[in-house]
């Protein structure tokens, strides 16, 4: 024992770095419920106490331990307001899911015995809005509608823009489907709820279908001028590899998740080379964008089930649309991991993610929120994302994200003219319906040539 002491005395780095390491731990372990409640490690390739420094960097300090506080700031105190305003409306307040099986004892059972009602009260705007909006068809909102010829899922489809429709109800090429993947059975179920639980049932408001709806077409990057791409490391990845960086406005930060998504300190990069550090929030107050693609849920996966993370993106959405009433919202589903991955991780798996990817996808509307799901292009037939992809099972390898770029471009929703021409020009040649193409002429001076 003397011996293993004067040894231990002839390593005082060691000595350092190991107590400073169990006081780190100790101090997120502490403060795992408040303080660092919203952040995640991997144990695998990092250890608990990471979540300090995650910490470090948004501004909290472990001595916030000690003394209770919870950190706030004017962008917190807006965000609550903004929130406050979203329930008050009914905007943000999520209609229980709904269960099948009579387990009485289930909290989800519980919560779904809400008065039927409430699930319709989620339109800002009031009860004479949601009336309104349920009284009146499609058909009757738009002129000449019934003009409109049938396709062959019975939809009427508009002459000036094949991809905008009229249906009773969503038809099935509106928003992209949830790709399932094999259940290894080794998902921690605490992070989960009833497999046939039925996660938005509003008739009427923000995420209800109101017989519209856009079909994805083809686009080219000019469409991305006026987009606002969001997300965590992956979308950090899209924006260095992925070849959007030209085109997009990107807001992304590694460990960003629906939780700290408003108020975490990100960094935005546009189109022109400029780039800064700020939030979400003050960002969404100080411009308007056509197109907001966004994309988190990984970071998510343990914090802590599916129904609070459906409610904290449901809120998420309505936020957003609050502060930018004319975008198209992009529900960009969760990429899946990989097979190593999913066989073996209790968190990291391809089963809670896809039942993540079903809460989200069903607050996809079909006329200005859509719902996209890149993981057939990136899994193979059970759903594990192609190993040659990842070298983690996680992220993309930088040269896998130009796929994910591509994917963005085959799949883009074309309401009007707006949505397309943003803040360049459009390229010669590109066939848009109802879009004037300036083309030049000799003596300099642009004619416009309508496209079919």
């Amino acid at each position: 024992m003397k011996k293993f002491l004067r040894r231990l005395k002839q390593m005082p780095l060691f000595i350092l770095l190991l107590f400073s390491t169990g006081l780190l731990s100790l101090t997120a372990y502490a403060g795992k419920d408040k303080q660092y409640g919203e952040y995640e490690t991997d144990p695998v390739s990092e250890p608990f106490c990471a979540v300090v420094f995650q910490g470090l960097k948004d501004g909290i300090y472990p001595w916030d331990i000690l003394t209770g506080r919870v950190r706030t700031n004017e962008t917190e105190e807006h965000l609550e307001a903004l929130l406050s305003q979203l329930d008050a409306e009914g905007a943000g307040t999520a209609a229980a899911p709904k269960v099948t099986d009579n387990r009485d004892t289930s909290p989800v059972q519980e919560e779904t015995t809400e008065p039927e009602e409430h699930a319709d009260t989620t339109q800002p705007g009031g009860q004479e809005e949601e009336a309104q909006q349920e009284s009146t068809s499609p058909v009757e909102r738009i002129p000449d509608a019934e003009t409109w010829e049938e396709d062959e899922y019975g939809s009427l489809v508009d002459p000036d823009n094949p991809t905008h429709l009229l249906a009773d109800s969503m038809p099935e090429n509106v928003n992209h489907k949830v790709m399932p993947a094999v259940d290894y059975g080794v998902a921690n179920r605490q992070y989960m709820v009833a497999d046939d639980t039925v996660f938005n049932t509003d008739k009427a408001g923000l995420f209800a279908q109101n017989g519209e709806y856009y079909t994805f077409r083809e686009v080219n990057d000019v469409y991305f001028s006026d987009a606002l791409v969001i997300g965590d490391s992956r979308t950090v990845g899209l924006r260095e590899y992925g070849d959007l960086r030209p085109y997009a406005s990107v807001l992304a930060k590694e460990s960003l998740n629906v939780y700290n998504l408003f108020t975490k300190t990100l960094d935005f990069t546009t189109p022109d080379g400029t780039f800064e550090t700020t939030t979400l929030l003050d960002l969404l107050l100080s411009k308007q964008y056509r197109k907001v693609y966004l994309s988190v849920g990984i970071n998510e996966l343990g914090i802590p089930d599916t129904q609070t993370f459906y409610q904290k993106y449901r809120e998420a959405l309505g936020v957003i649309r609050q502060l930018q009433p004319d975008a198209i919202i992009y529900i960009q589903g969760i990429m899946h991991v990989s097979k190593q991955r999913s066989s073996t991780d209790k968190i990291f798996n391809n089963t809670c993610i896809v039942q993540r990817n079903t809460a989200i996808a069903s607050l996809a509307n079909g006329h200005d929120i859509f719902y996209l799901d890149m993981n057939p292009e990136f899994c193979d037939e059970n759903g594990d994302l192609y190993p040659e992809l990842s070298a983690d099972g996680i992220h993309l390898k930088a040269s896998a994200y130009s796929k994910w770029h591509e994917f963005l471009l085959a799949n883009a929703i074309y309401r009007d003219e707006d949505d397309y021409l943003g803040t360049g020009p459009i390229e010669e040649g590109v066939k848009i319906p109802g879009v004037t193409v300036p083309l030049e002429e000799e003596g300099g001076e642009e004619t416009g040539e309508e496209e079919d």
